[in-house]
């Protein structure tokens, strides 16, 4: 423990000196998965965009750290590929054995972060009186503060690992910098463009339909962060993220989709496709007369007082859309059949097992 500390604490003070011990004794497999922890936080879900039809959320976390560490291995190839155009003589590994040490600052800001957000939701009385009292701008300022010293810490250490192995001048460090953010925003938009999207929903009940215990967490949440920043209570703050479907929607998909009458935006579960009959006893699903499966559920299939509807076929270009909580009437959250123009897009599996578990 006392050599992890102390090797933080040299890059802490002496950082130009740590990457010079880091390259004259390398270990790569601690770069490595300090870059892999640094990407997972952003490609969790793209396991889910890439096999949308996997469905088993801890598959989705496998297969997203392991993107995460192959988007790791990509950023430090391109980056090491711009660093040798612009006249750096260094190899792929001598980079590869520090460039994961770079994110250290990353890493240990987003736990900062997560604890902080952590603190402050379960006592948000606490921060609403720093927010509105004399302390406001000193709470402000040493935020700001904070956030600029991790990221300077940041840029500091990618800085010099590139100099360290390539040797490249202050000028041309500059110009490295400028070709990366812009080759990492172009990327940033293609994702956001092509494979996820925020949504807002104005009423948090309709999680209810889904999972109540989703619901009651999210609702729980969304009060404390209004009740901190001031607001009044069962406003919306938080946007979330939904992945597009660019071929339609899949059985068994979790969409988001605009209710009848401009209610804003609902919850739902695929259960039946345009010209199917589908139908539900005390709860039960069944399509073309057969009971849909299981692993289609967060919820119990049978449970006391569960709906019943009679069969309907599903018109074309609309989809059969039901929530897990088969006690609710469809009508309540907008479900049944929906136009496949009024659907959006599909929520994220892996970020509901997380907001069952309390993990976001």
């Amino acid at each position: 423990m006392m050599t992890a500390w102390s090797a933080l604490k040299q890059f802490i003070l002496k950082p130009g000196l740590a990457m010079e011990d880091i390259r004259s004794a390398p270990r790569t497999w601690i770069s490595v998965v300090l870059g892999t922890i640094a990407f997972c936080s952003q490609t969790v879900l793209w396991a889910e965009v890439l096999l949308p039809w996997v469905r088993n959320v801890y598959l989705y976390l496998l297969l997203g750290t392991g993107i995460a560490l192959g988007y790791f291995i990509v950023v430090s190839a391109v980056v090491n590929a711009v660093s040798r155009l612009l006249g750096g003589k260094g190899r792929y590994s001598d980079f590869l054995n520090v460039w994961g040490y770079t994110y250290i600052p990353g890493i240990l800001g987003g736990l900062v972060v997560v604890a902080a957000i952590s603190g402050l939701t379960r006592h948000p009385d606490m921060l609403g009186r720093l927010a509105r009292g004399q302390w406001a701008p000193v709470l402000i300022v040493s935020g700001v503060v904070v956030v600029l010293v991790f990221l300077l810490w940041d840029v500091l250490l990618k800085a010099l690992a590139i100099r360290v192995v390539h040797g490249i001048s202050l000028g041309r460090l500059v110009l490295a910098a400028i070709i990366l953010v812009v080759i990492s925003s172009l990327f940033g938009s293609l994702v956001r463009h092509f494979a996820i999207e925020p949504v807002r929903f104005s009423d948090l009940t309709v999680f209810r339909s889904i999972d109540p215990s989703v619901a009651e967490l999210v609702m729980a949440r969304e009060a404390n962060i209004a009740r901190m920043l001031g607001q009044r209570p069962g406003q919306v703050t938080t946007s979330f993220e939904i992945r597009k479907l660019p071929w339609g929607p899949r059985r068994g998909d979790i969409v988001v989709f605009e209710r009848p009458g401009s209610k804003g935006l609902s919850l739902g579960r695929v259960v039946a496709l345009p010209g199917e009959t589908v139908e539900v006893r005390d709860g039960r699903v069944m399509v073309n007369g057969r009971e849909m499966p299981g692993k289609h559920t967060l919820m119990p299939g049978v449970m006391p007082g569960g709906i019943t509807i009679p069969p309907l076929k599903v018109p074309e270009s609309t989809y059969y859309v039901l929530g897990d909580n088969r006690r609710l009437d469809p009508a309540s959250y907008g479900g049944g059949p929906v136009p496949k123009r009024e659907i959006i897009g599909a929520y994220f599996e892996t970020v509901l097992f997380l907001q069952r578990h309390g993990l976001i």
